[in-house]
């Protein structure tokens, strides 16, 4: 990565990459982007859920938000399906 930050009690680590290497980094560990260009976002999911995460984040969220009023398009909603 071009700058990376690990916190030792959490396990968590931040780091910066190029849009090309999060889905070899996701091969490996769960990676969430939590800052990216409007560009960086519509090529890449923000959580990169899939499988059985996807669905159990659509069934959590459509328990909590049945009529899809909070951050409609946001977490699950604008996940980058392709």
């Amino acid at each position: 990565p071009e700058s990376w930050l690990a916190h030792a009690a959490n396990g968590a680590v931040s780091m910066t990459v190029d849009v090309d290497d999060i889905p070899r980094l996701r091969r490996e560990f769960s990676a969430t982007i939590e800052r990216a260009s409007l560009d960086v976002r519509k090529q890449v999911s923000a959580f990169g859920l899939d499988g059985a995460e996807y669905a159990l984040m659509r069934k959590v969220k459509t328990a909590f938000d049945p009529d899809g009023r909070l951050n409609p398009g946001r977490h699950v909603d604008g996940e980058n399906r392709a």
